[in-house]
């Protein structure tokens, strides 16, 4: 509201960080289902003789959960299709149509929550969504189950994911952000053997950075064509009279 006030416009660019993303929580999907963490430890201080007592978990007829199926859930079911998974999504604002598109039946959340082996986080952060996720929601998920997190750290109650980890609440979870960053060094989820850790940084790719400015010249693009840009976080700026003098001057100056 305050941009719009001063006539600025704000755009943002979800569409370059759609596939890395989704990317990332594939990628933690098969961490956790090959129980890499664990494994890469064995590896690294040459414990072979403990291979035995770490079996992976296969994926096919496994149920993979996304709260939230907005661009990055979408794109991470799609990347999923092959694996051979039931797909299930909460998300209040997606329609089953939509959710269809992407083999995905939309359900409740405690529905949601109870049937996911692999359970994503992919909702943005906001007064509805934060600490979402509570020890009421972990305890109605399966002690089998792990927890994905790549969107926003504050969604989860990191106390009561640590509650539930430790109790074996749920098998395990990934992380890629967390409820203050960085993490204190201290942080029980940084040894835990059944949590993968990332330092919100698993989505910077050369190809999300590409994406990102890709999208700023094509927006930058739109508006020396005199066209609305796409991203345009707030709309209501464009009418506005101080806006519109703000754009002729610029077209004036860019041509």
């Amino acid at each position: 509201p305050e941009l719009t006030a001063a006539d600025v416009m704000l755009c943002t660019t979800p569409d370059a960080v759609k596939r890395p993303m989704a990317v990332v929580v594939l990628t933690f999907l098969l961490m956790l289902s090959t129980r890499f963490q664990v494994k890469n430890g064995i590896a690294r201080a040459s414990r072979w003789s403990e291979i035995p007592k770490y079996p992976g978990y296969g994926l096919v007829g496994k149920t993979f959960g996304c709260i939230g199926a907005g661009r990055i859930g979408r794109e991470a079911f799609a990347l999923a299709r092959p694996l051979g998974m039931r797909h299930i999504a909460y998300d209040p604002l997606l329609t089953a149509e939509t959710a269809a598109g992407v083999d995905a039946e939309l359900l409740d959340m405690h529905t949601v929550l109870a049937e996911s082996d692999y359970l994503s986080i992919s909702c943005p952060l906001n007064n509805e969504t934060r600490h979402l996720i509570g020890a009421r929601q972990l305890a109605k998920m399966k002690p089998s189950a792990f927890l994905i997190n790549a969107a926003r750290g504050p969604i989860v109650d990191e106390g009561a994911l640590i509650d539930a980890l430790r109790r074996g609440v749920i098998q395990g979870a990934a992380l890629d952000v967390y409820e203050q960053e960085p993490p204190a060094a201290d942080n029980p989820l940084l040894s835990m053997e059944n949590v993968v850790v990332t330092p919100h940084s698993l989505g910077w790719t050369d190809q999300s950075v590409m994406g990102i400015w890709s999208q700023i010249v094509g927006q930058m693009t739109q508006l020396m064509n005199g066209e609305k840009p796409s991203g345009l976080i707030n709309p209501e700026v464009w009418t506005r009279p101080g806006f519109q003098r703000k754009l002729t001057r610029f077209l004036a100056e860019t041509r």
